[in-house]
């Protein structure tokens, strides 16, 4: 059981100061027991930690730092890198999964993601010759954007290649922050000192956020050269050091003469990044910027032939494709989307979605790769990340043993967080197509919206999209005058389906165009199975988000705010309790009918207020057959 109170602070005259850890919102203190570990991480150890090991928390495999016995010292510096890392969240930093505390072995686990492939040093020397290394630099950049950015900037002050972890689709995530902080905390002498800023050499307190633009600057070398800057450039370190400080040294960079025009630009933001008077240095925002361009103009010389399919895809195919495969992009696993032979008409379309995509970056939005085109065989090849568990839909089937209430609602928030996001922008995007089939979920569990084939600016034109089952009444009413509130309505249609374990209305219709008639003209709404099994709290939500009054229904902001709460509340009820009984099982755990709210005969009221006919689950698909009809709907 982790210890999360403060109440047993000792007083100042006390000779022993109790360890623990500081109070913290529920979902992140993990139970004793619930983190496994499996064997010893590749990864390298800070010497804060005693071990880092690969292990699993509830099935998924994860990160773990452990540290014995700490000090009342050690045991603070914990506390200050878990509040930090609440806060942080960005899909180009390493997620911060919980921490669990034994006060009985003295025992810290401190738990995060794990990296498919492992840390970028590693990278280097295995893999070398694959040209992915441009994409690093930029997602490390916008990392570092993302944080300097705070209310009060957090310096991560360790930037290199061991401290960036990889993926399997080889997104870089900035991790270990055991020398980072707020950017008002006391400065010392901290880093690496190849990598260290030539204010931090001289011992300066002053410095400001311009450290970590030093540091990168240090990383992209790393990263061109394929080795720590320096290597075999030095045999006395302390005078490599001092030169550094006092005639502005910097690290050899190889092969000069090989690399292109728009590498040798890497070149030029290296220099200006690694300037003695850190006023002249770039920011990240300004970085990110610079290689953006550079990585634009390098995509599009070296996209042809760079993807290959290599086997049909279990996932869900949307009309506008002609297929979808598991393929590979300069090794890493890919999910492939083709077009063959596209009318001008459809060659329209996929700019438009390119164009999209190319805007959307966020944790729990499907990462897009890019795009190639082939005259000659006139292929379009649409590419992005491949989920580890694949989709929503099929995880609904084939592992609802594994998806825990908690689990479940940490779904729903991620979309929520994605969804929030997409109305958020300039010109709010709208999915218009949310529900189980369009979430694609990782290894970790984390859910990604993807598949924006309906979507688009809000200031386009409207018409009759999505899928009937899930659309808002609005649009099956065919109204053109709708806004952000259909995905909300859509959202809670997904609730159902996640609550159900299946789509919504399965085994209520007969007749596919009356239902819809009932949707969009009687506010008819579909049953909630086992209504005492879940949150009451999350019920109302679902209620909400689900009305005929668009207006009466809750933004995306509140929703990911009451889902949050509710998150909560559950990791506080099943701290005493089994966390890992299914959702979907019968009856559920004592402590999950105390968490709903709702007595069993109160559910089975509700349940019984739905009209139920004879129908099969197969017979929800009928209602994609029905889409061209929705013009009937206008005149009924």
């Amino acid at each position: 059981m982790s210890d999360n109170g403060g109440s047993g602070a000792a007083s100042v005259e006390a000779a022993v100061v109790p360890l623990a850890l500081d109070p913290l919102p529920p979902c992140f203190c993990l139970s004793d027991g619930s983190v496994l570990e499996t064997h010893p991480s590749t990864l390298p150890k800070s010497a804060m930690w005693a071990r880092v090991s690969d292990g699993e928390y509830h099935g998924a495999p994860v990160l773990v730092k452990v540290l014995e016995n700490p000090t009342p010292e050690q045991m603070k510096e914990v506390n200050r890198i878990v509040r930090m890392s609440i806060d942080l969240y960005h899909p180009n930093i390493g997620q911060f999964l919980g921490v669990s505390w034994n006060p009985t072995t003295k025992i810290v686990m401190f738990v995060t993601e794990l990296p498919g492939r492992g840390d970028l040093a590693s990278l280097l020397v295995t893999e070398k010759d694959k040209p992915h290394s441009r994409g690093i630099m930029l997602d490390v950049a916008r990392a570092m954007s993302y944080l300097h950015a705070q209310p009060k900037a957090v310096l991560h002050r360790d930037i290199r290649a061991s401290n960036i972890h990889i993926g399997n689709d080889y997104k870089a995530k900035v991790v270990n922050f055991e020398f980072s902080g707020k950017h008002t905390l006391d400065k010392t002498l901290i880093g690496t000192p190849a990598w260290a800023a030539p204010e931090i050499l001289r011992g300066k307190s002053d410095y400001d956020a311009k450290v970590d633009v030093y540091s990168f600057a240090m990383l992209m070398v790393e990263i061109l050269n394929g080795e720590p800057p320096y290597t075999g450039e030095y045999t006395n370190a302390r005078q490599l050091l001092n030169e550094i400080m006092s005639i502005h040294r910097r690290p050899r960079i190889q092969n000069r003469a090989a690399l292109t025009s728009k590498s040798k630009a890497l070149i030029d933001l290296i220099v200006e990044c690694s300037w003695n008077d850190r006023t002249t240095r770039p920011g990240f925002p300004k970085i990110v910027e610079c290689l953006v361009e550079i990585l634009q103009d390098l995509r599009d010389k070296n996209t042809t032939g760079s993807v290959k399919e290599t086997n049909p895809s279990t996932l869900p195919k949307s009309v506008m494709w002609t297929r979808v495969s598991d393929g590979e992009y300069h090794g890493a696993p890919v999910l492939v989307k083709v077009l063959e032979n596209p009318t001008s008409e459809q060659m329209k379309e996929v700019n438009r979605i390119v164009r999209q995509s190319i805007d959307l970056d966020h944790a729990n939005i499907g990462q897009f790769l890019g795009v190639s085109w082939d005259p000659t065989t006139k292929i379009v090849m649409f590419v992005t990340e491949l989920p580890g568990r694949g989709d929503l839909a099929s995880l609904l089937v084939t592992e609802k043993d594994k998806l825990t209430l908690e689990r479940l609602v940490q779904i729903m928030l991620d979309v929520a967080r994605a969804m929030s996001y997409l109305h958020a922008q300039p010109k709010a995007v709208l999915h218009r197509d949310i529900r189980a089939s369009n979430i694609h979920i990782g290894n970790d569990y984390k859910a990604k919206v993807a598949n924006f084939e309906f979507s688009g600016k809000h200031t386009l034109d409207k018409t009759l999209i999505g899928t009937p089952a899930w659309a808002a009444p609005e649009i099956l009413l065919g109204k053109s005058n709708y806004d952000a509130k259909v995905d909300v309505y859509s959202f809670a249609m997904l609730m159902v389906e996640i609550l159900n374990g299946e789509p919504p209305y399965t085994g209520e219709y007969t007749n596919a165009r009356q239902l819809l008639h009932e949707i969009a003209s009687k506010h008819r709404r579909p049953r909630i199975q086992n209504r005492a099994h879940w949150p009451s709290a999350l019920l109302a939500l679902l209620e909400k988000s689900w009305q005929n009054d668009a207006t009466a229904r809750p933004a995306f902001p509140n929703i990911v705010e009451a889902l949050s709460s509710v998150l909560k509340s559950l990791e506080a009820c099943h701290d005493v309790d089994d966390a890992t009984s299914p959702a979907h099982s019968e009856g559920g755990t004592p402590k999950q009918q105390q968490c709903s709210g709702l007595s069993d005969n109160e559910g089975a009221a509700k349940d019984s207020q739905s009209h139920v006919v004879k129908a099969t689950a197969a017979e929800i698909q009928d209602i994609d057959a029905v889409t061209a009809q929705f013009e009937l709907l206008r005149t009924a």
